[in-house]
């Protein structure tokens, strides 16, 4: 089963945050995000960024790729990477019965827009948020790398993580996470003075 999203128009195409400004100067009143669980976890992404949503596919493995992007997914003639999601997000492993959707976003990059997979448990819903929801997420304490998020908002079933799907497609943007505390595959080992 494939879901296609309609390409946004002008009026649904908004920005993330509460510093989003409109031309002219104004701030954007509202953010329309696309919700998926992750572990249980919801994420969003903006849905301006939101090409499609696929049931799972194979991937083709590719030899000596980085662990933030191990495979290529074939969606519709156009050769995707998928990005390994859990991976950036220092979250463990998905199991087998897990990754049940395919969200495939669009990322403009200085050579052109590139297109990318991602895996999700569950795809929930569209929503629209006030802008000023979107709080940003501190350093410290926080359970994934700060650099990828956007923000966060509060949701009766708890907080809903806002993800920047740039930095998150972004090659070598951020370390591996290796040793960082949330790690699933970090080793560990006792300090030295």
């Amino acid at each position: 089963m494939t879901q296609t999203l309609a390409q946004p128009t002008e009026a649904t195409h908004r920005a993330v945050g509460p510093e989003a400004h409109q031309p002219g100067g104004g701030t954007r009143a509202s953010v329309t995000l696309l919700v998926f669980r992750l572990s249980g976890q919801a994420f969003a992404v903006p849905i301006e960024h939101v090409s499609e949503i696929l049931d799972p596919i194979l991937p083709t493995p590719v030899p000596n790729a980085p662990a933030e992007a191990p495979a290529l997914i074939n969606v519709r003639g156009t050769i995707a990477p998928l990005i390994a999601i859990r991976h950036r997000l220092r979250m463990p492993s998905a199991t087998a019965e897990s990754a049940r959707r395919l969200i495939v976003v669009d990322v403009d990059r200085e050579d052109g827009r590139q297109r990318y997979v991602i895996e999700a448990d569950v795809v929930e819903s569209v929503v629209d948020l006030p802008s000023n929801r979107i709080e940003p997420v501190p350093p410290l304490g926080a359970a994934w790398p700060v650099e990828l998020i956007t923000g966060a908002a509060r949701r009766d079933d708890g907080l809903l993580i806002v993800l920047n799907i740039v930095a998150l497609t972004q090659a070598g943007a951020t370390h591996d996470g290796a040793g960082q505390p949330g790690d699933p595959d970090a080793e560990t080992s006792p300090e030295t003075p």
